[in-house]
């Protein structure tokens, strides 16, 4: 079966190497410091229930994309049963956990990106929905751990993107290679990406079509040169900091939820990992199917 184990999960955590801040510090190792090491533990709980034989049935499903048994959180759903057993599998995890369980944005970000790159190609010859479903393959065969990304700073809500006095409060496009391309700006209030293996980033909404390069969606490892994130750090993280003893607090192992702001600073993303760039009348949907995956029950997949 694709599926790794809690301990395979955080070996190749020590592969890894992304710039995380937190508290004004540079955090060394997410294994190690205690706020980032709570993301890990959720995590790690995501892939032990996969392979527990009293949970198998709301942790796991047959993929026929691999044609083996693949992690919940890897799957693309394809039938009502399927949206039924999603739904079920959040409510599980956050009753086990008592806080985020750090894999589903990246999850719900699959189920969006299936539908609107099945349409892109049809409609505009494009041929990202190969692309897709060749890194979804990768993802289900090696069971990672995917987060994402759709929230940015931005500026005033009365205004366009590009009368923002900033034009990086979004993240958008600055270069395009033979190879792939260049992106600048960045995201917040996201949920433990420094702790997954590859981040799904999603426009944050829609654009007219002269905001074209800020109409991208792509897949990045969160180490890539240019990555930086920018923890939050509140009353509860001191506290968790502070303490000699973590089984004093609430929720000793699995923490508060954790999130940052991912910022991108000239970024290479290769075309391979490319599924969303310049076809603004399809950033909306991207938007608003990642929160209603039954889009994808269409018979495109």
């Amino acid at each position: 079966m694709a599926l790794m184990t809690p301990d395979q999960y955080e070996d190749s955590l020590k592969k890894r190497n992304p710039r995380v801040f937190m508290n004004g510090n540079k955090v060394e190792s997410i294994l190690e410091n205690k706020n980032t090491r709570t993301v890990v533990e959720a995590n790690k709980a995501s892939y032990a229930w996969a392979l527990d034989p009293k949970y198998k049935d709301i942790m796991t499903v047959f993929s026929p994309l691999v044609g083996e048994v693949v992690n919940r959180y890897t799957y693309l759903s394809a039938s009502i049963d399927d949206l039924v057993k999603k739904a079920q599998a959040g409510t599980f995890t956050s009753e086990m956990l008592g806080t985020c369980i750090y894999r589903c944005v990246g999850y719900d970000a699959f189920h969006s990106l299936a539908s609107t790159t099945w349409e892109m190609d049809r409609d505009l010859g494009t041929k990202y929905y190969p692309r897709f479903i060749e890194f979804l393959k990768t993802v289900q065969k090696k069971d990672l751990s995917i987060a994402g990304a759709l929230t940015e700073p931005r500026g005033r809500r009365n205004q366009k993107t590009l009368e923002w006095p900033d034009p990086y409060l979004s993240l958008k496009v600055v270069d395009k290679k033979k190879e792939g391309i260049v992106v600048r700006g960045a995201k917040i209030n996201i949920s433990g990406a420094y702790a997954c293996h590859e981040l799904v980033v999603l426009p944050q909404s829609a654009h007219p079509k002269e905001e074209g390069d800020y109409a991208i969606a792509f897949a990045i490892p969160p180490d890539t040169k240019g990555i930086t994130f920018v923890c939050q750090y509140t009353p509860f993280s001191a506290e968790r900091e502070l303490s000699e003893d973590i089984e004093e607090l609430g929720n000793p192992l699995f923490g508060q939820r954790e999130t940052s702001m991912v910022i991108f600073e000239d970024v290479f993303v290769p075309w391979e990992k490319v599924f969303h760039c310049g076809e603004t009348p399809y950033s909306a949907k991207l938007v608003t199917r990642f929160p209603d995956p039954s889009h994808d029950l269409r018979g495109n997949l």
